[in-house]
């Protein structure tokens, strides 16, 4: 097997038992939230080379300190319903496993978007995410091909520098999603743009909060 074939096959290993501990994207039950938890909501979609590969990725949720929150598998459609610890959370990335035969690890990383998740009652919106990535196998056959987690390592930071991120407010979209998803059991929780972000330019997209 060449250099090339095992490290693809390693990355795809590494994305595996990533996969083993991640939380469906739409885990969300309005009316059973826990009482030491928070409820929040969004659209992620994210392309590569012009692919939309968003069923092919995970995204990730931490805290202030960069704790995970959160790790969700997303599907196709992209939206996100879910619930975590109360307080500031941050939309921080996205672990995509692709390629055809040889499978190989994109991962994109940002702190530009936070927003508050509060207590039961309320489900905080953290707005329409878009990643663009930029990545294919052949940017992995040089970093794939050194050992253990250093090879993993310099092949997501090679990943995380090749894509860019945008961010919308488009509540009205997500107030009917979730109202057509969960039926009567939406009105348990009550949707507010709850995000600040900046977008890949750094312009910045205020928060509307009504709570």
């Amino acid at each position: 097997m060449s250099a090339k074939s095992v490290a693809a096959l390693f990355l795809a290993l590494v994305a595996i038992g990533a996969s083993s501990c991640a939380t469906s994207a739409s885990s969300l039950t309005p009316d059973a939230v826990a009482k030491n938890e928070g409820a929040f909501f969004g659209h992620v979609a994210i392309f590569n080379e012009n692919e939309n590969v968003t069923s092919s990725c995970h995204a990730e949720f931490t805290d202030a300190k960069e704790s995970r929150k959160t790790y969700l598998k997303l599907d196709e459609s992209g939206w996100v319903f879910t619930s975590v610890k109360p307080g500031p959370t941050y939309f921080s990335g996205v672990l995509c496993t692709l390629g055809g035969l040889f499978k190989y690890n994109a991962y994109y990383e940002t702190r530009d978007i936070v927003f508050d998740v509060p207590a039961r009652g309320k489900l905080a919106y953290f707005g329409h995410v878009q990643i663009k990535l930029n990545y294919n196998s052949n940017d992995m056959a040089v970093a794939g091909v050194l050992a253990g987690g250093l090879g993993h390592a310099l092949a997501s930071n090679s990943a995380s520098k090749k894509g860019q991120s945008a961010v919308e407010n488009r509540f009205d979209v997500g107030v009917r999603e979730y109202q057509n998803r969960f039926q009567k059991k939406a009105t348990a929780l009550t949707p507010f743009v709850a995000f600040t972000a900046k977008a890949s330019a750094g312009q910045r997209v205020p928060a509307s909060v009504k709570k």
